[in-house]
């Protein structure tokens, strides 16, 4: 994917085992400015994650069979990237307040539209750092209900 021509937005980096689900989000993002890469796997968007010298916000569309969970605890639990801001999409609700619990920013349902989408990208990465685990615990609330 290319380098979007707007700067101001820090760059997203989809991860995803399913290259077109990949293209379709990494496309969407870009139309919006986003400068985007992709990682068609979780052991890649990792190694990607490590090797940038500028931070990510990260989308994880489910992966097959390896959970967006694992990928997420695997970045929650390596130091350089643990503070990095995650968005799962997932194919249920099923794995919601388990992804809330292990520090996701943000958890989306696919299908979704793509405005949606959008928005919720724009307000993980507008979310202060302050406000992120109290995000969290009234997710995990709404979600236990």
């Amino acid at each position: 994917m290319s380098e979007s021509w707007r700067t101001d937005r820090p760059s997203v980096l989809v991860v995803s085992d399913d290259p077109d689900a990949g293209e379709l989000l990494g496309r969407l993002l870009e139309r919006d400015g986003w400068p985007v890469d992709l990682a068609i796997s979780g052991a890649a968007g990792l190694t990607a994650l490590c090797d940038a010298t500028d931070p990510y916000t990260v989308v994880v569309i489910e992966l097959g069979p390896v959970p967006a969970g694992e990928l997420l605890a695997s970045i929650r639990d390596t130091p350089p990237v643990a503070r990095t801001r995650v968005v799962v999409c997932a194919g249920s609700d099923a794995g919601r307040v388990d992804a809330w619990i292990g520090g996701t920013d943000g958890y989306l349902v696919h299908p979704f539209e793509g405005a949606h989408f959008l928005a919720e990208i724009t307000a993980v990465v507008a979310r202060p750092d302050t406000e992120r685990h109290d995000h969290r615990q009234q997710q995990i609330a709404v979600a236990g209900d």
